[in-house]
């Protein structure tokens, strides 16, 4: 499948689980991260959260959004100037890095969008 498929998982403190695999366009594995984060904080503020703890499997991407690891390049840099700007506009959020291993609900949600067929979704479509 031509593309990249984003797994996000928002678990809200009260109601129901919401897992989503998205259809995105072609992207690194830290740019995917990025654009993982960005549309599970479109989802939690449509939600109408303030407070989010997000977690991430990528330790470049946590560290460079918590400021521990400066960013090199440009495309970096315009992903983590905009993730600092939605995050701006919570009243309180988190990012910490988890393993691989405790990131494997979201690595099922990549799995199950990239087993459907390319010509049976479009881009930016939620499976």
């Amino acid at each position: 499948m031509k593309g990249s498929i984003l797994g996000i998982i928002l678990k809200p403190p009260m109601g129901s689980i919401i897992r989503q695999s998205i259809k995105s366009s072609k992207f690194t594995n830290n740019e995917a991260e990025y654009e993982a984060m960005f549309a599970g904080l479109e989802l939690a503020k449509s939600l109408e959260a303030e407070v989010v703890e997000a977690k991430c499997d990528s330790l470049l991407v946590v560290n460079q959004v918590n400021g521990s690891f400066e960013v090199r390049e440009d495309m970096m840099q315009r992903y983590l100037d905009k993730l600092q700007d939605i995050l701006h506009h919570l009243k309180e959020w988190t990012l910490v890095h988890i393993s691989r291993d405790q990131n494997s609900e979201a690595d099922a949600l990549v799995n199950r969008g990239s087993s459907v067929e390319e010509d049976d979704i479009l881009p930016g479509a939620v499976l």
